[in-house]
């Protein structure tokens, strides 16, 4: 796709993109906020779409590239989610039921709405080719709602179901499923199915709720790719008098933080340090 058919006249300043009344300036800034996610090859595409149809293709084909471990289960479920939460009402959503909550889904979707707020950052900034309201978490996504997808997809169960029987929304569920295919095989990346669940998952009961042991690690961005380069941060460190962080096991010793954090903070920031140490991913920690 050329570029220059496009954008007429170039990359846009920000002095454009947020003060133009150009004709086509809203083209320029939907390409140029793609651009930011590197989709841009696939604007035309993904412009056809209605508009959190258009968010969430974008944010998933860039998930799909930079997370290694996301499968195209993952992405089949954050698009069932996405096609079905705009018929369910509020009571709906509240009433559905979860046959144990699932910690990988729970990681996929804090994946998710953190891609979700740098999306809404980068609309901003670009002079809001997306209205603003489409990209909101409240109208985007819902976690029980995805939760509920995610099981289903992982037990392989047929789209009629997934999709509660709308024909409308399986022809839409695979047509985004081919863009976000194509798009990442293009930029090297083949998605595959994640394992199917079976029943030798034995039930660990805690809290109020029940969830399974995975079988397969946490989703985690890689820390060595160039996109995500750590920084070197200068630090004071003192000894935590609060609760101790131990993150290997039968480690023991002096446990230190950040100075003047708050004790129940200081763990995050251990296991922050042991992640760029070690090279650490939280499918590590058995997460």
């Amino acid at each position: 796709m050329n570029e220059t058919n496009l954008t007429p006249g170039g990359t846009p300043t920000a002095r454009e993109l947020w003060l133009s009344n150009n004709p086509d300036i809203q083209i320029q800034r939907f390409y140029t906020c793609m651009a930011c996610f590197h989709v841009e090859r696939w604007t035309e595409g993904i412009r056809s779409l209605d508009s959190h149809l258009a968010a969430t293709c974008c944010l998933l084909i860039y998930l799909s590239v930079q997370v290694d471990s996301l499968t195209l289960t993952d992405v089949e479920a954050f698009l069932a989610q996405t096609l079905c939460l705009p018929g369910k009402s509020g009571s709906q959503l509240s009433s559905l039921q979860l046959s144990y909550v699932d910690s990988r889904a729970v990681h996929l979707a804090f994946i998710f709405l953190r891609g979700l707020i740098t999306l809404m950052a980068c609309n901003s900034a670009c002079g809001y080719p997306f209205d603003m309201m489409d990209l909101m978490p409240w109208n985007t996504f819902d976690g029980k709602l995805f939760h509920q997808k995610y099981l289903l997809c992982l037990e392989r169960k047929p789209l009629d179901v997934i999709l509660e029987k709308q024909e409308s929304l399986i022809m839409e569920f695979k047509k985004l499923r081919t863009i976000i295919i194509e798009a990442s095989e293009a930029q090297n990346r083949v998605l595959q199915p994640g394992p199917t669940r079976t029943s030798s998952l034995l039930p660990v009961t805690g809290g109020s709720f029940t969830r399974r042991d995975q079988f397969y690690a946490s989703p985690s961005c890689d820390q060595r790719n160039e996109r995500n380069e750590w920084h070197n941060v200068p630090r004071h460190q003192t000894t935590n008098q609060g609760r101790q962080f131990y993150p290997y096991p039968n480690q023991r010793g002096e446990n230190n933080s950040w100075q003047g954090v708050p004790d129940w903070q200081a763990s995050h920031h251990d296991l922050d340090r042991d992640f760029r140490t070690h090279n650490l991913k939280p499918g590590d920690y058995g997460w």
